[in-house]
């Protein structure tokens, strides 16, 4: 029997299944007890967390046959003519419900005139039809579109409520993971319920017992490029360029992928920081997230002031660079030399 993949099995079908989402599915369930359906809803919010699933949820709570729901990629169908199919097909009625509903994915993926000729069904669509529009890049949909739309933002989770779905899931698949492991998942999966039960199987595939630990999380690559940031911000705040070099090349022997993984965790630590400074509100937050060997780090640096915007944005233009370069090492070597170079001629105040 073929395994069926954990974050298919364990996808909501239920309003009352899905977690963190609590505004979207009232919002969402007020529309239903009023009786007044939007013909257009455009949920967005980052990858994984779910968009449409819950536009799956949305219509079989309406009534909605599973073969009246129609789901679409517009990554891949972004053109206009794929949009005039489209149109030609929304004519026709539902094949046993009230409702024909069209689920849309990736919908910032269309071409300007794709956009443009779906305007014009959304303005005046047949009674029968429902949109659910889902994106990630809200800013690429253009105004008329949104316009047009009852748009729902759906909101990141945290990483412990990430762990905490981890943690159950593995029970209820016969394992146990510990706390901090489902942590280290659930911050690698950045925000995606989806990511981090693809992770969750590849780690229970790997381990070796019914009891999960760090070095069974760790077998896959995931603690190298968690537990290192830490190590990485001790060297840079001491300015210790050797035990960095030396840090990068044991990072890099691996996969030059994970040294690429490993940078963009640098930069959101960058970012955590910055937030102490110039946004505590969200600190607050972060900082639940966080064991109190980060809290104290961070802290420090927030006192010294070391991190700033300028160097954030300046590290976020390396990593960019890092993902374009066959040799990702180059660009974080010489990122790491300049930055050195002008801290150190720096004047002391």
């Amino acid at each position: 029997m073929s395994h069926l993949a954990l974050y298919r099995k364990y996808r909501p079908q239920t309003f009352s299944e899905v977690r963190g989402q609590k505004e979207a599915v009232t919002y969402l369930e007020s529309i239903i007890d009023s009786g007044r359906i939007p013909h257009a809803l455009l949920l967005t919010g980052s990858r994984g967390i779910g968009k449409t699933t819950l536009a799956r949820i949305f219509g079989k709570a309406l009534g909605i046959d599973a073969h009246d729901i129609y789901e679409i990629d517009a990554a891949s169908n972004n053109g206009v003519d794929d949009v005039r199919t489209l149109i030609q097909e929304v004519n026709t009625l539902p094949l046993s419900s009230q409702y024909k509903m069209y689920i849309l994915d990736e919908i910032h993926m269309f071409s300007k005139q794709a956009f443009n000729a779906l305007l014009k069904v959304i303005e005046e669509p047949p009674k029968h039809v429902l949109f659910v529009f889902a994106t990630t890049e809200l800013h690429k949909v253009i105004p008329t579109i949104i316009s047009r739309c009852q748009v729902i933002q759906l909101k990141k989770p945290t990483d412990t409520l990430i762990a905490e779905q981890i943690i159950a899931i593995a029970q209820n698949e016969g394992y146990s993971v510990n706390l901090e492991s489902a942590l280290l998942i659930a911050h690698r999966a950045s925000g995606s319920f989806r990511d981090a039960l693809v992770i969750l199987d590849q780690v229970i595939e790997q381990s070796i017992g019914k009891n999960i630990t760090e070095s069974d999380v760790e077998r896959i690559g995931i603690r190298l490029t968690n537990y290192f940031v830490l190590d990485f911000l001790k060297y840079f705040r001491e300015l210790n360029q050797d035990k960095i070099f030396s840090l990068i090349d044991i990072i890099e022997s691996g996969d030059s992928k994970v040294l690429i993984d490993f940078m963009e965790l640098c930069i959101h630590a960058m970012r955590t920081i910055l937030f102490i400074k110039y946004a505590p509100t969200l600190w607050k937050k972060e900082r639940e997230n966080l064991s109190s060997d980060y809290v104290e780090l961070y802290q420090n640096y927030s006192d010294q002031e070391i991190i700033t915007p300028k160097l954030l944005a300046f590290f976020l233009k390396t990593y960019e660079e890092m993902q374009k370069s066959t040799l990702p090492r180059i660009p974080l070597e010489l990122a790491i030399i300049t930055v050195f170079d002008t801290i150190k001629n720096v004047p002391n105040k």
